[in-house]
């Protein structure tokens, strides 16, 4: 196919970089996989100007096949060793569900950056650990903001009265607030997303992201970027357990773009199939990848095994999906 040979024709260089926005798509879905659908007053949290939003039910996942290897990537992030630090919180035994957002920022890959974690904390604990630390209580919102001083400005942590712990800096976690109150509109008054949403078929785990935050985070060359189609919104989603499967779409502008999009994508699994010959691991993964969808839906389905998760992690690509610099 035309596409696909273009591909071909590139180079190395540009295989590779259309292999790590691959990466980063499958991370996106697949690795934080078995996880229940959040709750429309979670997302009530999250404003509307959100670029990317994951979500991951963390009983599920303890509870899955891939519970230690995904539980290394976990407790690591910055975000969870804050609440453990600051609050005494166990990932396994405290927390239910996590979602991550990250806020639209033009030229920058972090952007405003949210975890919102469902589970059972220790106010009293907490209040005390910000006084013993410098850091001091804020009542906004219908909440008590803790707040500890750092270089780069104040890191907050809010609990709220549905059992929710708000985790980033502080304009974030104001922000949060703000969009539950509606002095700001939440993301679920964006119909893009939650027409992405909507689309997915009852997933352990989702995230839905915007073209363009896939494109900055990811840091994706302007030869690629110029190969894809018009994309509005990228959702990817997996369900973990015997058989793990994870499943990425892409809703396109159109459906002459979604028509291009399933031209590139059908070019690059057969170049990728060659070229994964030689690893076992991703054989696997590339044998069981299925294209589909219709009108403006581009859907590719594939297997999730650890070895996949190991590829993910040696390219780094976690770090484009969840928040970096959260309570540190």
């Amino acid at each position: 196919m035309a596409r696909g040979s273009t591909l071909t024709s590139r180079g190395s260089g540009l295989k590779a970089q259309v292999v790590v926005l691959l990466c980063v798509l499958v991370f996106t879905g697949a690795r934080l996989a078995a996880i229940d659908e959040p709750t429309a007053a979670t997302l009530e949290y999250v404003s509307e100007d959100a670029s990317m939003v994951t979500y991951a039910n963390v009983r599920a996942l303890m509870a899955s096949p891939l519970r230690d290897r995904l539980r290394e990537i976990g407790v690591a992030h910055p975000a969870i060793a804050a609440l453990q630090e600051w609050a005494g919180v166990s990932l396994e035994r405290d927390v239910d569900d996590l979602v991550f957002s990250t806020g639209a920022s033009a030229g920058d890959a972090g952007g405003r950056q949210l975890l919102i974690v469902s589970g059972r904390f220790d106010s009293r604990r907490l209040e005390q650990y910000a006084r013993e630390h410098g850091g001091r209580i804020e009542p906004y919102g219908g909440a008590r903001i803790v707040l500890a001083p750092r270089p780069t400005g104040d890191a907050a942590i809010a609990l709220t009265a549905s059992g929710l712990a708000l985790v980033g800096d502080a304009p974030a976690v104001r922000r949060a607030l703000d969009a539950k109150t509606g002095a700001v509109r939440a993301i679920t008054d964006n119909v893009g997303f939650m027409n992405a949403v909507a689309g997915l078929d009852d997933p352990d785990a989702w995230s839905v992201a915007t073209m363009q935050a896939v494109v900055v985070r990811a840091a994706l060359s302007p030869d690629v970027v110029a190969q894809l189609p018009a994309i509005d919104w990228l959702a990817a989603s997996g369900q973990l357990g015997p058989g793990a499967r994870g499943e990425i779409t892409a809703l396109a502008h159109d459906e002459t773009a979604a028509e291009h999009l399933r031209e590139l994508v059908q070019g690059f699994m057969a170049l990728a199939r060659m070229q994964g010959a030689r690893n076992p691991e991703l054989r696997g993964v590339l044998a069981s990848a299925t294209l589909a969808g219709e009108g403006t839906t581009v859907s590719v389905s594939f297997d999730v095994t650890p070895g996949l998760l190991d590829l993910i992690d040696a390219t780094g690509a976690w770090r484009l999906v969840l928040p970096q610099a959260v309570g540190r």
